[in-house]
């Protein structure tokens, strides 16, 4: 997970807090549909 840089702390907190909240979608999205697809898989 990226950390917080220097450099992202004095934009708005709202803004890096909706950032973060979408990177967390996209990435547990991704994870669901690879889970998905790789019990298909196993159970095809």
């Amino acid at each position: 997970m990226i950390t917080d840089r220097p450099d992202q702390r004095n934009r708005s907190p709202g803004e890096s807090v909706r950032k973060r909240i979408g990177r967390y979608v996209r990435v547990s999205r991704f994870a669901l549909v690879n889970r998905a697809s790789r019990s298909s898989d196993v159970y095809a």
